[in-house]
């Protein structure tokens, strides 16, 4: 791999990573506020991306 290949595979990495970073920050919190398990939280939340619609996200 060329070094600026490699590069972009870097900083594609390092943004997946930061945005998991602050999805599992921002359940941990979410689920202290509301009183419930992390676990479940984060469940419910795959349980909701994987049935939701393409087009449904309201803003």
């Amino acid at each position: 791999m060329d070094r600026r290949a490699d590069h972009h595979l870097h900083a594609a990495w390092r943004a997946w990573l930061d945005a998991a970073r602050d999805v599992q920050a921002a359940v941990t919190e979410y689920a202290a506020e509301q009183g419930a398990g992390r676990y479940q939280v984060e469940a419910d939340v795959k349980k909701a991306a994987r049935h939701s619609e393409p087009h449904a996200v309201e803003g």
